[in-house]
């Protein structure tokens, strides 16, 4: 993503998302000239409204764009979710994917968002 920013004094660039902070990491590379937002080996999970925030002395302004990563994982068909015994979307949120019991109740869920891989109906 780029963010296309000008003022005097020159501004200060900061990107968040879904209203967080971001920070350069192994995944994350932020750049300044020009200011740009790249996630490496992006899955669902980055999924969200990222923002940028330009700021001087004098003002500020920030523009958010959603952003929507579509997995092509190929999923087994017998990898599904069933919901009545977990909440997928908090196992994944919380990072339990990897917990056994979670893992066969929410598989479709955790592996679109990377957390496990599932390729046939006994890799659990």
């Amino acid at each position: 993503m780029k963010c296309a920013v000008q003022g005097i004094p020159a501004p200060s660039v900061t990107w968040t998302k879904d209203s967080i902070p971001l920070l350069a990491n192994e995944r994350i590379q932020i750049t300044s000239e020009p200011h740009t937002l790249v996630v490496h080996n992006a899955t669902s999970e980055d999924t969200g409204m990222y923002g940028c925030t330009a700021r001087n002395s004098n003002s500020y302004n920030t523009s958010e764009e959603k952003v929507i990563i579509e997995s092509t994982i190929p999923i087994h068909p017998d990898c599904i979710d069933n919901p009545y015994f977990a909440n997928c979307k908090l196992i994944v949120n919380g990072h339990y994917c990897r917990h056994q019991y979670y893992a066969q109740f929410c598989c479709r869920s955790c592996t679109l968002a990377g957390q496990i891989a599932y390729s046939h109906p006994n890799a659990l």
